[in-house]
């Protein structure tokens, strides 16, 4: 119960202070994310159990391909690997897991929705949702570089 209580305190954070920066991507993120607890948690009640696996692969599933819808940056794409390591949990406990791990289970999809919640505050904070640049050196502009040497080839210069 104190577990549920901290999620919706962080969803509302979350969804607040997307508002406040004025992102749209960051705030259908934690629309989606604060959705996919609230569905999950109505799937525990309405099946009667507290891991109704199937019911939380087909949920998660569903999240992941509502955060590719554009803009897509790598905030959403960092929550989706999230959402992908969820679903080995999934597969795992469903088809390898013996009897007795249903807490290990629901530990592991709550530290995921921990990790979704905390790359989505990042993300609002720092990144706005848009595609941050990568920093100096990795993935940089390399037209820059390349560019004179191209046009000294081009026009026969050479040194």
């Amino acid at each position: 119960m104190a577990e549920q209580a901290a999620f919706v305190i962080a969803y509302l954070f979350s969804i607040g202070l997307a508002h406040y920066k004025g992102s749209r991507a960051m705030l259908r993120t934690a629309y989606v994310l604060a959705a996919n607890s609230v569905v999950c948690n109505l799937a525990m009640i309405a099946v009667g159990q507290s891991d109704p696996g199937v019911w939380f692969m087909l949920i998660d599933v569903i999240s992941a391909l509502a955060m590719f819808v554009r803009p897509c940056g790598r905030v959403e794409m960092a929550i989706v690997w999230v959402y992908a390591a969820q679903l080995a949990v999934h597969f795992g406990h469903r088809y390898g897991a013996s009897e007795g791990v249903n807490w290990f289970y629901l530990a592991m999809l709550n530290v995921g929705g921990g990790f979704q919640i905390a790359i989505l505050i990042f993300g609002a904070i720092y990144g706005h949702g848009r595609k941050v640049p990568r920093w100096r050196g990795v993935g940089g502009n390399h037209r820059m570089a390349v560019a004179p040497v191209i046009a000294r080839l081009a026009g026969g210069q050479r040194k």
